[in-house]
């Protein structure tokens, strides 16, 4: 059987088939149901026991702390992700060597050394499958104890390199040449997120300033970037190397900045910074940002961001104004979800969602002005079409949308919308499929001329009114869903409106208008 993806062709056995579908249904059960399953018989146990071992989550699973050692033992081997390790006594429920195969790792724990120790034998026991690390030393920046992490990566196999991609710290400190000795030992890292560390050192020497080349994505606020030791008592802030300096190919800086503002000097080490080590950056979160700093950042710091992820309840003018001094880059712009109860993209319901942002209108000068888009999220933001019209949006390779309109604001009004919308596009790609089709035999014909030419080529010209618009293009958009109208649906001024405004933009094919994400 062959089983066509979108990028791939495989060949599938039916035992492939089988297996895919049992997936599906794992996905589809809860825990007690998976547990109910694996005591039918030896063959659904062996189907399901690696499922229902695989995630330990102590915070959502507290019963797990009462299963006798031997069963934890005999199952350990299929533990993938542990969530979330707080005392001495759940790190004993992980002490056999069967647990080995850990994957992710979540650890929250006080600064005693008893702890340090199980820490630090549990992550080195799964040196060799541990892809993701959380760690967390003490709950507060006065806490901060030696913890040597650099030390437990080191494998005992040296031809096993740890497997690390991603990494959070908070709460730990480490002189810069325990940081740059943790780089170099984790060599396929590429996320490092770092909360309220401390580093001791300047950064100056070979030792102490190791330069990842794999990492791309960092989470760091900007005083601890620039102030890696807070208590340090020198008085040259250019006598210490900033943090940015250890990743030179750093693609996305998650940069967190509370409601601070954003010196001149502060600006201007930032980009002196990014020009001197990491000219890469092209990638920038801004979540705890005003849209005052915000408009700093883009105006006086960054250059060329293609992605932007901001908060769009801290969003203002000027940082609109910011956004738009990167118009000949900028591709995606994203912001935070509504902070409302159970919002999700996904619910079955349209979630009311009130629109804080003062001068909401000038979101439109963000479809206007830059012309590379591909992706607009926002989700928090309530598009009023009236204002198209002032200012046409210029994206016309804009790929998926996210974003709510006024109007819109029931199930039945957006379904109707994305019924029109996918209606019309899968009617235009049926269009062009028939013209390339007809072209190509035309072509044919042309090649090889018959005594019935003529009367081909009276063929070919129905053929063509019959798949062309009778306005020779104009309001094409217009035309295929005033179609749909005619014969299916009752004209709907805003359903129409929006159907046919998505129809313009040609490889859109993904968008959310308040109810769920709808895919071509």
């Amino acid at each position: 059987m062959q089983v066509v993806s979108a990028t791939t062709t495989i060949t599938s056995t039916p035992v492939d088939l089988r297996a895919d579908i049992r997936t599906l249904i794992h996905q589809a059960l809860d825990l007690r149901s998976m547990i109910a399953c694996s005591q039918v018989s030896k063959a659904w146990s062996t189907e399901f026991t690696p499922r229902i071992w695989n995630t330990i989550d102590l915070d959502n699973q507290p019963r797990f702390s009462e299963l006798p050692s031997n069963i934890i033992a005999k199952n350990g081997q299929y533990i993938r992700i542990v969530r979330t390790i707080r005392k001495r006594s759940e790190f004993e429920l992980f002490r056999d060597p069967s647990i080995q195969n850990i994957e992710q790792l979540v650890i929250r724990i006080k600064p005693k050394r008893n702890c340090q120790r199980q820490a630090f034998q549990l992550i080195q026991r799964n040196l060799r499958s541990l892809f993701r690390l959380d760690i967390r030393m003490g709950q507060s920046v006065t806490s901060h104890p030696d913890f040597a992490l650099e030390d437990i990566f080191v494998s005992p196999d040296p031809d096993c390199m740890p497997k690390l991609t991603e990494l959070r710290i908070q709460y730990l400190s480490m002189t810069r040449k325990a940081l740059s000795t943790l780089l170099s030992r984790c060599p396929n890292l590429t996320d490092i997120d770092i909360r309220s560390c401390t580093f001791h050192g300047d950064g100056v020497g070979r030792e102490e300033l190791y330069q990842h080349k794999g990492v791309t994505y960092l989470f760091a606020s900007y005083q601890r970037v620039f102030s890696p030791d807070p208590g340090s008592s020198s008085d040259s802030d250019n006598a210490v190397v900033p943090l940015l300096a250890h990743f030179p190919n750093l693609q996305y800086w998650d940069l967190w900045m509370p409601d601070i503002r954003l010196e001149d000097s502060a600006a201007e080490s930032i980009k002196n910074t990014l020009k001197k080590y990491n000219s890469s950056v092209k990638e920038l979160s801004t979540m705890q940002a005003a849209g005052s700093m915000v408009h700093d950042l883009l105006a006086k710091a960054f250059k060329s961001i293609e992605f932007i992820c901001l908060s769009y309840e801290k969003l203002s003018a000027s940082g609109i104004l910011g956004l738009l001094l990167h118009k000949s880059t900028l591709t995606i712009v994203r912001a935070n979800n509504p902070d409302i109860r159970d919002w999700s993209y996904y619910a079955d319901q349209v979630i009311p969602v009130r629109d804080t942002f003062a001068d909401a209108w000038m979101i439109h000068l963000i479809f206007s002005r830059c012309a590379l888009l591909t992706f607009v999220d926002l989700p928090g933001h309530e598009m009023d079409m009236d204002m198209i019209d002032s200012f046409p949006w210029a994206c016309n390779d804009l790929v998926q949308l996210r974003i709510r309109i006024k109007g819109l604001d029931t199930k039945e009004l957006i379904m109707a919308t994305i019924r029109k919308w996918s209606r019309g596009a899968y009617t235009r790609r049926r269009q062009r499929r028939n013209e390339e089709q007809r072209q190509a035999t035309s072509k044919k014909i042309d090649a090889k001329p018959t005594k019935d030419s003529d009367g081909a080529a009276e063929v070919f010209e129905t053929v063509q009114v019959f798949l062309t618009d009778g306005d020779n293009g104009k309001d094409k958009d217009n035309n295929i869903v005033n179609g749909f109208n005619n014969e299916t649906e009752a004209v709907n001024p805003i359903v129409d409106r929006v159907a046919t405004h998505l129809l313009k933009f040609e490889k859109l094919n993904k968008v959310w208008l308040g109810y769920k994400i709808w895919e071509l």
